[in-house]
């Protein structure tokens, strides 16, 4: 197989100083020769193109990875996404279309192939595209050095155009023109400004456009939508009798390193008073008065919302807003909860310029002008609540590996009050 850098020098698609400045910085930075390139003004249209005919594969194009459906995602678990450096992005029949850092790896298709039971139709990806669809769907830890790669890329990305799997010749020095950011199942703040990289740190937007996919899209086989109905009902309508415990499904982030002492005291001594109060919780009140009240200590406003197979409905939040209560939204209707459901993703940021976020708004009153985060709370691989939480105007986001850390800990003691229901019915 030529190796990338011979491969354009010789489709005089990049100039033998390109090459060699990139050679030098790929020694230094580590990382793929593409990246390296890019990062010393190479094109990504010529660099996905010289990746394609390298490996013999169709290429995965930036706007074929823009939006990726919730049910394609769920097909690959996220320790195996990263470990394989590989996302997959479309499906159709039996075939699986997934982005690869090295779509030659036959040991990671086989894989893919075996856990999924589709036929694995590998595309290159530049190795900064790989990375950050893992950093957004997955929570991947991602080096600032490839975040601040694939921001600048996605502000000067072209319109899109008609998606083909063929590789085509690119054009040598494509011109940039500004185009606003997508966002799916996670958003994040721009990374600390990187002053060894060579792309300019520029502001994100969201798209206002309608990215979401549609409840057909997100909703379950019938088998499993029986079962998350029938755990919803058990959770928060009728007595709870169901689920089987198991111990190990449960992993708790690592607890957070607060450099000023007295404020780490204080949290952790507001986390082990929380430990004990869902410990000794008997209801699902009990658990939302106590994950509530945690909340407020990262956020301004907070609030749980029940998401029942086909709808979500409010629930209880901090403050106490009345509205809440008859809130409730189909899944038909585009909003982030109907994009996090079943997932492990997250959301935060402004608030998203979607249908649903008006109706939200208001069943919260809030005037919606602080920064905001919601994060699933699921039970086997299903979403029961969404645990929300917003700052107030001019404050910084709302911390996610807290929130992420007490949706766990609320997902753990639903399932033990479910367990003291079936123990007392014994």
């Amino acid at each position: 197989m030529p190796r990338l850098g011979d491969l354009l020098l010789e489709k005089t698609l990049i100039t033998d100083e390109q090459r060699h400045r990139a050679v030098l910085r790929q020694a230094r930075q580590k990382g793929r020769f593409g990246t390296a390139l890019l990062e010393e003004g190479g094109s990504e249209e010529v660099i996905l193109h010289g990746l394609s005919v390298q490996h013999r594969v169709p290429p995965a194009s930036p706007d074929a990875l823009e939006q990726i459906r919730a049910d394609v995602l769920r097909l690959v678990p996220g320790r195996v996404a990263q470990r394989l450096h590989a996302v997959p992005f479309r499906k159709q029949g039996r075939s699986l279309a997934v982005a690869m850092r090295d779509p030659g790896d036959l040991a990671a298709l086989d894989e893919l192939a075996a856990l999924t039971g589709f036929r694995i139709v590998p595309h290159a990806a530049l190795e900064v595209r790989v990375y950050a669809l893992l950093y957004r769907y997955y929570a991947a830890d991602v080096e600032p050095r490839y975040l601040s790669a694939a921001a600048y890329l996605r502000e000067t990305q072209p319109p899109p155009e008609a998606d083909t799997d063929e590789p085509t010749q690119p054009t040598r020095l494509p011109r940039p023109r500004s185009r606003p950011d997508l966002t799916v199942l996670k958003v994040v703040p721009p990374p600390p400004p990187d002053l060894t990289s060579p792309y300019p740190q520029r502001a994100r937007r969201l798209d206002q456009g309608d990215p979401w996919q549609s409840a057909a899209d997100l909703s379950p086989a019938s088998s499993l939508a029986a079962n998350a109905q029938r755990m919803q009902a058990e959770i928060f309508e009728d007595p709870l009798e169901s689920l089987d415990p198991e111990p190990d499904s449960m992993e708790f982030p690592q607890r957070l390193e607060d450099p000023a002492g007295a404020e780490e005291a204080a949290e952790l001594a507001g986390e082990d008073l929380l430990v004990a109060k869902l410990g000794a919780a008997q209801s699902r009140d009990d658990i939302a008065d106590a994950v509530l009240e945690q909340s407020l200590r990262h956020v301004g406003r907070a609030a749980l919302f029940v998401a029942y197979p086909d709808h979500v409905r409010g629930w209880a939040s901090r403050p106490a807003a009345p509205g809440l209560a008859s809130f409730q939204m189909p899944d038909t209707e585009p909003s982030v909860f109907a994009t996090l459901r079943n997932t492990e993703g997250f959301y935060v940021g402004p608030q998203p310029d979607l249908p649903g976020t008006a109706s939200t708004l208001r069943a919260l009153e809030s005037d919606g002008l602080g920064l905001m985060a919601v994060v699933p709370v699921n039970l086997r691989g299903k979403t029961v609540l969404y645990l929300y939480g917003e700052a107030q105007s001019g404050e910084k986001p709302p911390s996610v590996p807290a929130l992420k850390r007490l949706a766990a800990m609320a997902a753990t003691a639903l399932e033990i009050v479910l367990l003291k229901r079936r123990l007392g019915r014994l």
